[in-house]
């Protein structure tokens, strides 16, 4: 009777291979869960970021009534700034002046040849002393000018001249010098800046910048005009350039958050996904609270604020705030209800009614405006016990579930892997006595005489 051949472990079977695969098999159930989780993270995340960004939006609202953007203040524009620079010092008068350059100020300037000291010597320029000590190199002495405090006095390397030049400007600007060593080559007096106001007597200046042409306001001469140039005062009123900038981050603020909620209820869910990437698509796909948030923040932006005396900007439209102008075009920005600012349009109403402009926006006390109605949109949505944080309360609740089920799981899977291999090894234990039964039985055939 032939032996029966066995391979390996008693078996003859890869026992550990076996359990992995049956183990597999059992690990599908928590790959279901696993996804289910990445699913529900997803959603908390992305209400999160929902949250965050109309919390922005609010806050670039709340902008609006800060007292500081509606102060009245006076602006100066020059028509050639090339020629003149102003800047505003204080109130100013309102309205356009016109300035002339003929001159500008230059300071005086004196030329030296340079040579080395043979012995230490001070030098004097105006009432300050310089120590010039023996073998100076024409940069040592130039380092040695500028260190000295109170000289009025510049000193530079210009080709290997020493070049000395005042520090202020005007015809009074010339100053005295000696040094035994110093040898003048040439001198350049200073000159007043000369200028005329409106076309009126030439007045002069030390300096290229002046203060009495236009109370109030510091102009700085920078080149000679061939025609005048003028200088613009405005009205008192709110900076225009500090609102736009408030409008445009309050549109940007607002886009966020409509691409945000579009991007989320269009992200349909994969209903077999096989990563987690896949698993955490379309978890606030064509949520009602989100399509709901989408039509409430398009009512705020269109619809009129109440209590305006001046029915003409009662509506973001009427200062330039809107979804886009009419087209024959599909404009998918403005299906998607993304704002548009139009500041020609804005600078309009603005210049032709400011308060009113202030008012539309929520910038006057007592007022209903831009302002207050998206406070009053945004808050109930998301602060504490608000419609989001509660929603992201109930997700992190399924989520604990989901994490309570998977360690359950887990440790089903524990104790299932422990009893397969538990059994396997049984198996093999009495496989193996039976190999070694079956083994002598054939060594006691095998000694028997044939027949």
């Amino acid at each position: 009777m032939a032996g029966i051949a066995l391979n390996g472990l008693s078996s003859g079977l890869d026992t550990g291979t076996m359990v992995s695969q049956l183990m597999a098999l059992e690990r599908q159930g928590r790959t279901k869960l696993e996804f289910r989780q990445a699913n529900a993270q997803a959603r908390t995340d992305n209400l999160a970021d929902v949250s965050s960004k109309l919390n922005t939006l609010k806050f670039r609202a709340q902008d609006f009534k800060l007292a500081s953007l509606w102060n009245p203040q006076q602006t100066v524009e020059v028509s050639d700034a090339t020629k003149i620079s102003a800047t505003r010092t204080g109130g100013a008068g309102t309205g356009a002046t016109s300035i002339e350059v003929i001159g500008l100020a230059s300071s005086s300037q004196r030329t030296f040849s340079f040579t080395s000291p043979a012995a230490d010597e001070t030098w004097t320029f105006g009432t300050a002393n310089v120590n010039i000590t023996a073998g100076m190199t024409l940069d040592e002495t130039v380092l040695a000018i500028n260190g000295q405090p109170d000289t009025g006095v510049i000193a530079v390397n210009a080709g290997g001249k020493l070049v000395v030049s005042s520090t202020t400007t005007g015809a009074g600007s010339t100053f005295a010098w000696s040094g035994a060593a110093l040898t003048q080559d040439s001198e350049k007096i200073g000159t007043d800046a000369q200028y005329k106001v409106d076309g009126g007597a030439v007045q002069t200046s030390s300096t290229n910048t002046i203060s009495t042409a236009v109370p109030g306001v510091d102009i700085t001469l920078k080149a000679i005009t061939s025609s005048p140039v003028s200088v613009n005062v405005s009205a008192p009123t709110a900076d225009r350039a500090k609102i736009v900038e408030k409008i445009k981050g309050f549109i940007e603020a607002y886009n966020s958050v409509v691409d945000t909620v579009k991007t989320l209820t269009g992200d349909k869910k994969v209903t077999d996904p096989s990563t987690t990437a896949e698993a955490r698509k379309g978890s606030l796909y064509a949520d009602g609270g989100l399509r709901q948030l989408q039509s409430s923040l398009r009512s705020a932006i269109s619809s009129a604020v109440d209590g305006l005396t001046n029915g003409d900007l009662d509506q973001l439209g009427e200062i330039g705030i809107t979804t886009g102008a009419a087209s024959s075009t599909i404009n998918q920005d403005s299906l998607a209800g993304k704002l548009v600012f139009d500041e020609t349009k804005f600078n309009a109403a603005f210049a032709a009614n400011p308060t009113d402009v202030r008012k539309l926006l929520g910038g006057v006390s007592g007022t209903n405006g831009i302002a207050q109605r998206f406070e009053g949109l945004i808050d109930p949505i998301t602060q504490t016990g608000g419609v989001l944080s509660n929603r992201r309360t109930e997700t992190d609740s399924e989520l604990r579930r989901i994490k309570d089920s998977i360690e359950r799981f887990d440790d089903r899977l524990t104790f299932k892997e422990t009893r397969l291999r538990k059994q396997f090894e049984v198996m093999e234990q009495m496989l193996a006595r039976q190999n070694s039964i079956g083994g002598a039985l054939s060594s006691a055939l095998a000694g028997l005489p044939s027949s």
